[in-house]
């Protein structure tokens, strides 16, 4: 306090000589020299007094620091005019603040510190703490031109402590005019801190000054300390107030409050000026000691007011400044610092000064800033690091067609600017226009220059944005080991709406250096953010993300949502990734990337160093959901392996999901620059599920296999799911470059479920890796069609082979359960790769369990398949055609029908003639299909007739085989198994003739050491079986049981029982039974 001391020198100096001094020379309540008598004697003593203080280290109240009047009971009001109450006049002991304190902790009832109704008073150098009511209060019309400095109010003696006046701090009620709390420059401030209600109250008192003082911190400046309401509060009439002045000595700090820092309501609350003020910052104007609610709040009819010049608003809660209500007008807002108040600037509301309205089109140039404004109205322009207005540049005068222009080069990083019309009404900041990129500088979450400044500032910017990364080496966040940048949101961050915005990570690269050589420098980690934090949300237009790693929040880390984001990019990016790039963050949450219901985005893209990496992921890869959900693209990403594309980061569920009705988006495309791999996924790769996920593509990606091509890398269950409903989606293309490679899966390469209708899959790769060279065999199935899937189209030009694992008997394509129907087959290889034979360990197309009114061709290539080329089984899997194949060298038969699939319908009788002529007998109006046979099986399709009323047809066949077969295919579109082998006769008979008895030949030759021919007549067409027993009358192989036409049938058979076991030399008997006939034959097998 000694320079509070050496102004009250000068004070005492100029003090009149005839005033009366009294001592206080106690710190008893009472008596004769207490500061009690002292007030007593003022009051009756008419004119000038002092009251001085000379204490003793002895006294009872004084604690080594300073000395405490404890009062018993309320002080008398100060009633006698031109008393000097000297504080000061008392030896310094107290660095923090004043030597004497008036202490009311020990008064009982309502009471006040200091009452004051009598005017010219000046109170100095006092602490008051703890009474009941205010700590001083000024009442009294005749309380005028009082002056109150350097006393703590509300604060302990170590002027950091809250020792709280239940009521404000200093209040004026009903008071004269022209008192002056504070003053110019340190010596005369006053803390006014830490009380019950406000630090200081104006209510129906005018031309106050209150300068120079703390408000709501402690005696540095530097730490909240704050009244438990506002920090200054006018109050119904308390016109021609000032706070701060004309220098900045004169300026208060009003920061730490609870409620508002300065608050004006109230019609007759005008004309005041606010200037030079500090309000939400510490006394240097750059710690956060922000208001929890505005930093000034005008409103209740409160007009023609000035805020400014020069006050430094920031920090505060809400707005810098609020002005609400349609009465509250001509407030004119000039030439302050307001900056980093958390909601903005300044608030107008409610129609407050008249509904002005800031500046609109606000340019930079060469030449200067532009824009326009009403005419003849001031524009104040500004720069900032965001939305607000942290530095004035200049004010200019719009002219009369409303256009202003400032020729001054602009700070930035952002320009601002407000309108002040001709009747003094300021408007709001317009939205900024950024003149330069921001830069984190920073992995610090909540600080200007981290990734939240950056992005909220991008939000409130109207152009297009950069965001840049410039972190030093020094900063906590760097992790040397890895060479990156770890930035720990502690909250989620902000959503992305301004749009334009480009986050660039690769900017980091361009100031340090590759540091990390497998990816990214910049990495986002999610592991503080909260149970419920998203990564990055964009929900605005023609955004770019790229180059970052981002990972290890509770939910998805990237989200593309609604119908305003269009037009996004994210490249470059590893999702759910550490820094090697070679395995998983931990807790990563839902899934990598979502798009809902938005359109328009692309996710990698085409081109060097635009490829995402995908894994580790708690649900998805990539996520598509939402009918909105449209001409999305995702190209050239690694989703569910690591970035070297040979090991598996498994997403825990799908790698790539379409659903909720997503439709017209692009997951892959023709050719290698556009290729997902979708690889080592939880369960599938790329999955299609879910009513109206319709009309999307899926072409060109590799789906369970390695970058390179050369190898499996599984997807837990199937490679692409189309299910529930799914319908209208291209699988592949209409080239081979369109195709997707979906092999080496642990279920099947492809399945069709669900009700999933009218879907084309052309021109893939089941089984084999993508140059058709190697198997890398689908564990199951190569495509499983099943659960009431209708009108799919499986072809053209599909390769599917090789399909089946350790096991398990996996046929190329399968066709399941009732009502999965009027799907076509064609065009396709089945078990072989053009001639090279590649067969599935299955069957090459099995229908089963009711599955009808499929068409198997034409011009499929079935062949080299372990078990038939095509088998039907079940009485309900039935009208199924197979027409105008290739079908042969299958192990098992070329087309079989079991249990009354298809009603086993008969194949043709027919005889060729030599010059090509074929002719026959089957169901009327059945199609017949001639072909050359091999083994049994339609190798080559060579023509077809169509029977007539009695069944008879005939047809002239292009070329003559050596031996022939056909099928035939009634009306109701069932096709029959293959008749078996017919040679090409050399008579001219025009019909052949049936057999007229039943009769078995012995077999040729015999004895025989490995494969003999059976020979046999049928009359009529009969369920025939064909067995074989030992001496000991065991059976030991079924040869033949199948229903067989009338003619004469030849059976080659290899000598083998039932297991495949070849037999041992010995004599066996032949049994062939049809109908009621039975006939039976003795062979010798010698090996």
């Amino acid at each position: 306090m000694k320079a509070v001391k050496i102004i009250l020198l000068v004070l005492l100096s100029a003090w009149p000589a005839y005033s009366e001094v009294f001592s206080v020379r106690n710190t008893s309540d009472s008596g004769e020299h207490s500061f009690r008598w002292a007030l007593e004697q003022t009051n009756i003593h008419a004119g000038p007094d002092t009251i001085t203080f000379n204490l003793s280290t002895s006294s009872p109240g004084y604690d080594g620091a300073v000395w405490m009047i404890a009062l018993q009971s309320a002080l008398p009001a100060l009633s006698d005019a031109a008393t000097f109450i000297n504080g000061a006049s008392q030896r310094n002991t107290n660095p923090a603040g004043p030597q004497i304190f008036l202490d009311g902790r020990g008064v009982s009832g309502l009471a006040n510190g200091l009452v004051i109704s009598s005017g010219y008073n000046t109170i100095a150098g006092l602490g008051i703490i703890g009474f009941s009511d205010n700590g001083i209060l000024i009442t009294d019309a005749k309380a005028r031109q009082n002056h109150i400095f350097g006393c703590t109010i509300g604060v302990a003696p170590d002027g950091a402590t809250r020792q709280a006046n239940a009521g404000h701090g200093v209040y004026l009620k009903n008071a004269g005019a022209g008192n002056i709390l504070g003053g110019e420059g340190s010596e005369f401030r006053n803390v006014i801190s830490g009380n019950g209600v406000n630090g200081i109250q104006i209510e129906k008192t005018d031309s106050t000054v209150v300068a120079g003082n703390y408000i709501g911190c402690d005696v540095t400046g530097s730490r909240k300390l704050g009244n438990q309401l506002h920090g200054i509060y006018l109050y119904t009439a308390a016109a021609h107030t000032r706070i701060g002045g004309d220098t900045a000595a004169e300026g208060n700090v009003v920061s730490g409050n609870l409620g508002h820092g300065v608050l004006f309501q109230g019609g007759l609350v005008k004309n005041c000026v606010l200037r030079n003020n500090i309000i939400g910052a510490d006394a240097a104007g750059t710690l956060d000691l922000g208001n929890e609610r505005y930093g000034l709040y005008i409103y209740g009819g409160s007009s023609d007011n000035t805020i400014g010049p020069f006050n430094h608003i920031l920090f505060n809660k809400k707005y810098g400044i609020g002005i609400a209500g349609s009465y509250t007008l001509r407030n004119q807002i000039l030439q302050n610092s307001i900056s980093n108040n958390v909601q903005s600037a300044v608030q107008l509301s409610s129609g407050a000064n008249a509904g002005v309205l800031p500046p609109a089109n606000l340019k930079v140039s060469a030449q200067g800033v532009s824009g326009t404004a009403p005419g003849g109205s001031v524009v104040e322009i500004y720069s900032d690091p965001a939305e607000e207005g942290a530095w004035f540049e200049a004010a200019v005068t719009s002219d009369r067609a409303g256009h202003f222009f400032w020729a001054g080069v602009p700070k930035g990083p952002s320009i601002t600017a407000t309108v002040t019309d001709g009747d003094g009404n300021t408007s709001e900041f317009c939205p900024p226009l950024r003149i330069l990129p921001f830069v984190v500088t920073t992995t610090l979450d909540s600080v200007e220059g981290s990734l939240r400044w950056a992005i909220n500032g991008s939000n409130i910017t109207p152009d297009g944005d950069r965001i840049l990364f410039d972190i030093s080496q020094t900063d906590p966040g760097y992790q040397a080991a890895e060479g990156i940048w770890v930035i720990k949101p502690t909250k989620p961050l902000p959503i992305l709406t301004g749009g334009r915005v480009e986050i660039d990570g690769r900017s980091q690269t361009a100031s340090h250096g590759d540091s990390n050589p497998f990816g990214p420098e910049i990495f986002i980690d999610g592991s503080l953010a909260g149970d419920r934090a998203k990564g990055l949300e964009i929900r605005s237009a023609q955004n770019w993300l790229h180059d970052i790693g981002i990972g290890g929040f509770s939910q998805n880390a990237i989200v593309l949502y609604g119908d305003a984001c269009r037009h996004n990019r994210v490249t470059g990016c590893f999702v759910g990734l550490k820094a090697d790039g070679k395995s998983a963050l931990p807790n990563n949450g839902w899934s990598g990337i979502v798009i809902a219901s938005a359109d328009s985005n692309t996710i990698g893209g085409a081109g060097e160093g635009l490829r995402n990496v995908i894994g580790g992921m708690g649900l998805h890869g990539i996520l598509l959901s939402g009918v909105t959900c449209t001409g999305n693209r995702v190209q050239n990403n690694y989703v569910g392996l690591d970035a070297s594309g040979s090991k598996a980061l498994p997403n825990l569920k799908d790698g790539i999901r379409l659903e909720k009705g997503p439709t017209n988006n692009l997951i892959g495309g023709s050719g290698a620059e556009y290729r997902n791999i979708c690889s080592g996924n939880s369960r599938t790769g790329i999955r299609l599920e879910g009513a109206g996920v319709d009309s999307n593509v899926v072409a060109g990606n590799w789906i369970g296999v390695n970058a390179a091509g050369s190898d499996s890398l599984a997807n837990g269950e199937s490679g692409l799911v189309l299910a529930d409903h799914a319908m209208y989606n291209l699988i592949g293309g209409a080239d081979q470059a369109s195709g997707n490679v979906i092999s080496g899966n642990r279920f099947s390469g492809l399945q069709v479920r669900g009700n999933s209708d009218l879907n084309t899959i052309a021109n893939n790769t089941i089984g084999l890796s993508p140059d058709r060279k190697q198997a890398l065999p689908n564990a199951q199935h190569g495509v499983f069609i099943y659960n009431a899937a209708a009108g799919n189209n499986i072809g053209p030009a599909n390769v599917i082979a090789a399909n089946g694992g350790s096991g398990f008997a996996g046929s190329g394509l399968v066709l399941d359960g009732t009502a999965t129907k009027d799907n076509q087959v064609m065009k396709n290889f089945i078990g072989a790769a053009g001639d090279k034979p590649f067969g599935n360990t299955g069957h090459g197309v099995y229908l089963a369990n009711g599955s009808m009114q499929n068409k198997i061709g034409p011009e499929n290539v079935i062949a080299h398949n372990a078990g038939d080329g095509v088998r039907m089984t079940g009485d309900r899997t039935v009208f199924n055609s197979v027409t105008r194949n290739s079908i042969h060298s299958n192990g098992g038969a070329g087309i079989e029908l079991l249990l009354g699939a298809n009603l086993e319908l008969l194949p043709p009788i027919f005889a060729p003639r030599a010059d090509g002529t074929v002719y026959g007998k089957t169901h009327p109006y059945a199609v017949v299909e001639i072909f050359g046979a091999s083994d049994g099986e339609g190798a080559r399709y060579l023509g077809s007739a169509t029977a007539d009323v009695n069944g008879d047809f005939s047809v002239i066949l292009p070329v003559i085989e050596p031996s022939l077969t056909a099928t035939t295919m009634d009306v109701l579109g069932n096709t029959s198994e293959f008749v078996l082998n017919n040679p090409t006769a050399v008579s001219d008979e025009a019909h052949p003739a049936l057999p007229q008895t039943f009769a078995l030949e012995q077999n040729h030759p015999n004895p025989f050491n490995d494969a003999t021919l059976f020979s046999f007549s049928l009359p009529a067409a009969e369920r025939v079986t064909l067995s074989l027993y030992n001496l000991a009358g065991q059976k030991v192989s079924r040869i033949l049981d199948r229903t067989m036409p009338a003619g004469t049938h030849q059976l080659s058979w290899e000598a083998r029982d039932d297991n495949g076991l070849p037999l041992t030399s010995g004599v066996y008997y032949y049994v062939l039974a049809a109908g009621s006939k039975v006939s039976w034959k003795k062979m010798i097998l010698l090996r």
